[in-house]
């Protein structure tokens, strides 16, 4: 590498220092810490709630293949719907498989377990470019966003496509200076096999994001050599694989998949036929998206433009890449609010960037404080929720259920009794969960607000409901 990279590559100019026994005891316990609570916001009561959205396409999609036996020609009723790729529906069908039924939980376990590989990707992306408390603070503040949740819960693609993206990501830097038949061929398999989840943006946009540091470090050059291309045609064949055996064997199924790959990602890219939102839709989306952290997100955005040319070329590229995303997205003709899903992870590596780039105090403190009140406001609704209930049922008619009500409440008492600061001090929180100690505190009570609303808004103990699916029939 020539000195150029060496200074601006923070992994490797500032090595970390060596941390005694107990720094270790701490960095496991708020590793295992993380990942207990990981596991807990995603899986607990994962099929609680019923079919929703477009989950009944996959639902159906599965079970007709299993009635049938054919898992190369999806379809609803019978009738031809290669809308989607199929690897999602094969890994609900695998799902089903090992547990031998089809509900709603199983339905939304591929998309919870993508969620966890996307939280390991941000995090080991996040050790390459900065620091591991850095790392570990961007995992905390993925976890704790409303849309990162949300759609991890959900059985669809979009988190698979979202996990497929940072994970290509992710190894890209972890191989970026070992360049070979085996760092290029599991980029593309990542990517290509990302692709059979949802559709090509998996390998679209990690091309795009690791273009800027091909050019910046002229390591395009190390591309150009035969085990490159090699392993590009080993993975787009991958890729055409499972089309071409569908088209092979079609009789009498009339929808090409490799012909609806391209209508619904190249012709709608550019000559869209649907959804089509407003070019700055995403302006509206993405802050719903990044809910609770949109104030910390902005002054992130403000900061890295402001030193854009102070930053070392990690940070520089962690703006870039989180602009190219947002760009892209954007300049496709067919817009929707959960298509500009894999930014997230990108914004949360900003935000946890975003206290050691600033360098005004008083920016922070200011940032930092319109970022507290929200949760104040939240906390405050929450515990006199009691007394809100009331005021709404009777404002627009809506009646609240009990374990709505009780969780609300005690959810509001729980992230108070972490504001409290003679309670648990930041020093204390930053400690047991390895994060920066000025969001330490944010991140806590962010994990008892959204998480804990996300999987237990239904909190409803009994049997997980069983699909019904005869509005289908």
């Amino acid at each position: 590498m020539k000195n150029k990279s060496k200074c601006l590559n923070l992994s490797a100019e500032q090595p970390l220092p060596k941390m005694d026994d107990t720094e270790k005891i701490r960095t496991v316990f708020s590793g295992i810490l993380f990942w207990f609570l990981a596991i807990f916001l995603l899986f607990v009561y994962l099929g609680a709630k019923e079919i929703r959205g477009s989950e009944d396409r996959w639902a159906e999609i599965v079970r007709q293949m299993q009635i049938t036996g054919d898992y190369f020609h999806p379809s609803i009723n019978g009738r031809p719907y290669f809308d989607k790729p199929l690897l999602s529906y094969w890994l609900i069908a695998l799902a089903s498989a090992i547990t031998g039924r089809l509900d709603e939980t199983v339905l939304r376990l591929p998309s919870a377990i993508a969620g966890l590989l996307a939280l390991f990707g941000t995090i080991n992306l996040g050790k390459r470019l900065f620091s591991k408390q850095q790392a570990m603070t961007a995992g905390w503040v993925l976890l704790g966003t409303y849309g990162f949740i949300f759609w991890a819960r959900l059985g669809e693609a979009d988190m698979e496509n979202l996990a497929a993206i940072i994970l290509a990501v992710a190894w890209y830097w972890a191989r970026r200076d070992r360049p070979g038949f085996f760092s290029y061929i599991v980029f593309y398999l990542i990517c290509f096999l990302g692709a059979h989840t949802k559709g090509m943006a998996t390998i679209a946009v990690p091309i795009l994001v690791v273009l800027p540091d091909l050019i910046w470090e002229k390591r395009w050059k190390s591309y150009l050599s035969v085990s490159h291309f090699l392993a590009l045609a080993l993975g787009l064949s991958l890729y055409l694989a499972p089309f071409l055996y569908s088209e092979m064997t079609r009789t009498g199924y009339k929808t090409s998949g490799l012909g609806m790959a391209f209508r619904e990602n190249i012709t709608r890219y550019f000559q869209p036929f649907d959804h089509k939102e407003p070019f700055y839709i995403y302006f509206y989306h993405l802050p719903r998206l990044l809910f609770p952290w949109i104030v910390l997100f902005v002054g992130a955005v403000w900061t890295f433009y402001r030193n854009f040319r102070q930053l070392r070329w990690p940070a520089k590229w962690l703006a870039i890449s989180t602009g190219l995303i947002f760009l892209f997205f954007t300049l496709s003709g067919s817009r929707r609010s959960y298509y500009v899903l894999p930014i997230l992870p990108f914004c949360a590596l900003m935000v946890s960037q975003y206290l050691v780039v600033e360098r005004k105090e008083k920016s922070k403190r200011i940032i930092l404080g319109i970022q507290t009140w929200i949760f104040v406001v939240i906390m405050a609704l929450e515990i006199l929720s009691p007394l809100l209930w009331p005021v709404l049922q009777k404002s627009i008619g809506f009646e609240a259920p009990g374990e709505l009500r009780l969780a609300t409440f005690i959810l509001g008492l729980l992230a108070l009794i972490c504001f409290i600061p003679n309670i648990f001090r930041a020093s204390l929180l930053s400690r047991l969960l390895g994060t920066e100690q000025r969001l330490a505190r944010l991140i806590a009570i962010c994990i008892i607000i959204v998480g804990g609303f996300l999987p237990g808004n239904k909190i409803v103990l009994k049997p997980l409901i069983p699909i019904k699916l005869s509005f289908l029939n």
